[in-house]
């Protein structure tokens, strides 16, 4: 019996792969708080750096700027002295101070430098003169007066020509509120009393030496009533219009070139804007401040 051979022809196997279930996408690991504590962020430290440039900068350069005014005014002979105008020098050796002071204490006039406190005496006469001065800011120009102890020089001199006054330092007050001075009215002494803060932006205590030398003119003895304090106006001004609309100006700019340019566009475009805004608002914050801060 012959075998018979049949040559089967077989055909590959093929292998077919089975669809695999769908995989979710890795998500990217935000930060917990995600984009808005992001832009807080970056809106935080730019608030930073326009504090700085307003302080370090804009300040000193007004600082400078005004006293050179008030300066020149000082050698300009005047028979009457408004608000805001130069009054007098003053210096302290021991502290390094020299600066020309101006006329009634406000917010404002505080930044050309020391200012005299208006119903006070003047350089000279019997009673009391004030003269309040920043501590630091705008110049610092009572930055050292805490280095000021008794038994140290003080000098003044009035507009017009009036003689050059010298004051012995009495007494060196701290965190003391100028309304606890106490002067007799009938004391025929002429007495400087020089006011500026304590070391902190929000500290209220006060840094107050008190001088005093015999007087040099025969007007009456002029003491002030020290405890009304000072009033500064209301932050409503100029200053604070131009600062609110310059705020609404650059959001608005913003807004309208979202999608019309690139984001380096707008932040270009806006961050003039911003930053006039952010310093004019701050310096508003002069009136909430402490005044000799």
């Amino acid at each position: 019996m012959t075998a018979t051979v049949i040559d089967e022809v077989v055909a590959p196997v093929q292998h077919v792969e089975l669809p695999r279930a769908p995989q979710a996408p890795k998500q990217r690991r935000e930060w917990p708080l995600g984009k808005n504590a992001k832009r807080a962020g970056l809106i935080a430290l730019a608030l930073i750096l326009v504090y700085l440039v307003q302080t370090q900068l804009v300040a000193q350069v007004m600082f400078q700027q005004r006293q050179q005014h008030l300066a020149a005014e000082f050698k300009a002979p005047s028979p009457q002295i408004g608000s805001g105008e130069a009054l007098g020098i003053v210096q302290i050796p021991a502290a390094g101070i020299d600066r020309a002071f101006s006329e009634d204490v406000t917010v404002d006039h505080l930044r050309s430098g020391p200012a005299h406190l208006a119903g006070s005496a003047l350089p000279g006469d019997p009673g009391v003169m004030v003269i309040y001065g920043h501590r630091d800011g705008y110049g610092g120009p009572f930055e050292n007066l805490s280095k000021v102890k008794g038994g140290d020089s003080v000098y003044a001199q009035a507009r017009n020509g009036g003689p050059i006054v010298r004051y012995v330092v009495d007494r060196v007050e701290r965190q003391s509120a100028l309304s606890a001075l106490t002067f007799d009215k009938t004391d025929l002494i002429s007495y400087a009393v020089l006011v500026t803060s304590e070391r902190g932006v929000f500290d209220n205590n006060q840094l107050i030496v008190v001088a005093r030398a015999l007087p040099v003119t025969d007007a009456a003895p002029t003491v002030p009533d020290l405890s009304a304090g000072v009033e500064t106006e209301a932050p409503f001004g100029l200053e604070s219009l131009l600062g609110v609309a310059s705020a609404v100006a650059a959001v608005l700019c913003f807004r309208y070139l979202n999608g019309r340019t690139r984001d380096g566009v707008r932040v270009l475009a806006t961050a003039p804007i911003a930053v006039f805004a952010a310093i004019q608002l701050m310096l508003l914050l002069d009136a909430i401040l402490p005044l000799t801060r």
